[in-house]
């Protein structure tokens, strides 16, 4: 066996352990405990680097600060490491240690910290200019309040971009609440070439200042 058929055969093999995982209603559990697994499947068989990649032209067709940009819930930094050059820091955050090592091992310039996505209190007001959410506002239990935290970290020209997928009251409920705590919201629909992508219809919210 060559060593590229070798190669995506184990690609295969991660991707059928993640669906059979996700089936069984057992998705965090993996990423949880196989990082490092979950970061191959999400690259490749999921699409998510090139949803990095047009988070990353949104980001720069807007204008912002240059100082600080944030991924909340950046996961092993597939999208924090997209975002690197953006701003002069970069930082992801996330709730798993495990991940976070492998984000911060992709570029050398990636900050990391480990705490709950609700929580943006390591930001002062108005001291990030680039947000990034991907995938994540479904683990948002109180979804007022982490609006309201996030317009008051935003500087007044920041520019935030929060990425759903599935159903439609996902992206409801970033608009309604986004929308709530005095930001403005545009929803991009992304021209994505991968199939997992256009399944659960990815979607990008910008969100700005409602006076920027």
């Amino acid at each position: 066996m060559s060593l590229h058929n070798a190669s995506s055969n184990g690609v295969l093999s991660t991707a059928l352990r993640w669906a059979t995982s996700v089936a069984a209603g057992r998705g965090d559990e993996f990423y949880a405990n196989n990082p490092a697994d979950y970061d191959t499947v999400a690259s490749g068989f999921l699409g998510r680097q090139e949803v990095a990649t047009s988070i990353r032209r949104l980001v720069d067709s807007a204008d912002h600060g240059s100082s600080l940009a944030v991924d909340n819930a950046c996961g092993t930094g597939i999208v924090t490491s997209a975002m690197v050059g953006c701003t002069d820091r970069i930082v992801g955050r996330d709730i798993c240690p495990e991940a976070l090592a492998i984000a911060s091992s992709k570029d050398g310039s990636i900050e990391v910290q480990q705490g709950d996505l609700h929580d943006l209190s390591t930001f002062g007001p108005g001291e990030v200019d680039v947000f990034t959410m991907a995938f994540s506002n479904r683990y948002v239990q109180q979804p007022a309040q982490f609006f309201a935290g996030l317009s008051q970290v935003m500087a007044p020209d920041a520019v935030g971009v929060i990425t759903t997928s599935g159903a439609r009251r996902n992206m409801q409920k970033v608009l309604r609440n986004a929308s709530r705590a005095g930001l403005s919201t545009a929803v991009v629909n992304p021209r994505l070439r991968s199939w997992f992508n256009r399944l659960v219809q990815t979607k990008h919210i910008v969100l700005r200042h409602a006076q920027a």
